[in-house]
């Protein structure tokens, strides 16, 4: 691995990179106006969702939520509405808690302080330094998965990136190099070359402006780094969906536990027919159907599970937990409004509370 001393002759590469960004990296409107706000909301939407996915989302969500005062404001099933099919919706659920710290505890503006953004809900170190480095010019690096690719390759450091202490060793390197006057920059311009450049399968070696010190490109070790024996399989968990009908309407119940946490979802069981679906029904919440009918199967991959459902309809019989904020009977109409999550469209497209051709 390259000593990263600090020396004339290797922190040129930190200087060609600066110039590279400056004239190659992509219009992204968050870049166009770097309002701390907007930066915010911009890495949180970015955890895990490519750019491509995320800046229509993001610019939706700032016509609707142009400051904390406007998020706070709103309603949660609003501001899942408009996180709609971006998935990780707990990011919006934190993003939400978020806005109304502020407005509470920091006078309804986004706090420049690492460790006063790192206190706010769903804000942990990466994207602290991410804010704190782009919005607020502070020293602090950030590393996700572009930076460990760009480093690992550029010092060819053969570390296990899954390993707690090799992650730190990446943050003392990007440390090392970051330049105090442009820490923001530094820290976009290398996602930005990990994103378009250093890509984890064919990198465009031949015209990376790193190339020249690279020294994985020297030693033609560019493919097999990073070095990561983190992989794990996806576990597949069969479920099943029931769709109660009665009178034009249909039960819903607002999810309060694991994944689409606060989104209203039809209920779910980890069961795999139609009998013992039925049966959890009636058993977990005492509600009773008959006439019970199967509509279809699919899959639906999250990052860490897969799940197999089979979807079924009945009709209300007896029984109803106690109208509350869990549960609701929903008209289509009124459906259509509600924040619904990608992983639960088939289900509805087949009830008949969607198009046919709606994405998800």
């Amino acid at each position: 691995m390259l000593d990263s001393n600090r020396n004339d002759e290797t922190t040129t590469w930190v200087c060609r990179l600066l110039d590279w960004y400056e004239t190659s990296k992509r219009a992204m409107p968050w870049r166009d106006q770097p309002d701390p706000y907007r930066v915010w909301v911009a890495e949180v939407m970015l955890q895990q969702t490519q750019v491509k996915t995320v800046i229509p989302y993001f610019e939706r969500f700032i016509e609707r939520f142009p400051s904390p005062s406007h998020l706070a404001e709103a309603c949660l099933d609003q501001v899942l509405k408009y996180w709609e099919g971006l998935g990780y919706y707990s990011r919006a659920r934190y993003l939400y808690q978020a806005a109304h710290r502020i407005m509470t505890q920091h006078e309804g503006v986004l706090p420049s302080d690492y460790d006063a953004l790192l206190a706010l809900p769903g804000i942990g170190p990466y994207t602290a330094a991410a804010v704190a480095s782009i919005a607020f010019f502070a020293p602090y690096p950030t590393i996700d998965g572009n930076a460990f690719r760009v480093f690992a390759r550029l010092f060819a450091c053969e570390d296990d990136i899954a390993r707690p202490k090799s992650r730190r060793r990446f943050e003392s390197l990007a440390k090392a190099y970051l330049p105090t006057d442009r820490p923001g920059d530094f820290n976009q311009a290398i996602m930005e070359l990990g994103a378009v450049i250093c890509r984890p399968q064919n990198p465009k070696c031949s015209i990376c402006p790193l190339n020249s010190t690279c020294y994985a490109y020297a030693l033609g070790k560019e493919t097999v780094l990073p070095v990561n024996s983190k992989k794990r399989v996806a576990p597949l968990h069969h479920l099943s969906a029931m769709v109660i009908e009665s009178d034009g309407s249909v039960l819903l119940r607002r999810r309060d536990e694991g994944l689409l946490n606060g989104f209203w979802a039809f209920p779910l069981f980890e069961v795999t027919d139609a009998e013992a679906v039925t049966f959890a029904l009636l058993n977990t919440y005492g509600v009773k159907v008959d006439r019970v009918r199967y509509l279809g199967r699919y899959q639906h991959a999250f990052s860490h599970q897969r799940w197999d459902v089979s979807v079924f309809a009945g009709r209300w019989c007896r029984g109803f937990p106690r109208e509350s904020g869990e549960f609701r009977w929903v008209t289509k109409e009124a459906f259509e409004a509600l924040p619904l999550a990608i992983a639960l469209k088939p289900i509805a497209r087949w009830a008949g509370l969607l198009p046919k051709n709606t994405i998800g």
